[in-house]
């Protein structure tokens, strides 16, 4: 579809593009999405039944090796990829 006509149906319709939110406001939802819920298991001292788990040990490890993965990640596509 031309790029003018597609404007014009929007005037038309009345439907204004939204704009897509930045890198870091996703980001920020993400980590929201995950630390609240955690966060809010803890508070309330959930247990799941596995005695031999600590809870909170657990979610430290996920945590860090989420960042450590995404440190890599972020190398990776500076220095290696290049584009």
């Amino acid at each position: 579809m031309d790029i003018h006509k597609k404007v014009e149906l929007e005037q038309a319709v009345g439907k204004t593009p939204s704009k897509p939110s930045c890198r870091i406001c996703r980001l920020i939802r993400v980590y929201l999405l995950f630390a609240i819920p955690t966060l809010a298991l803890f508070w309330l001292g959930v247990d799941f039944g596995v005695s031999d788990v600590d809870a909170q040990d657990l979610v430290v490890k996920v945590v860090l090796l989420v960042l450590f993965f995404s440190i890599v990640r972020r190398i990776y596509l500076d220095f290696f990829r290049g584009d």
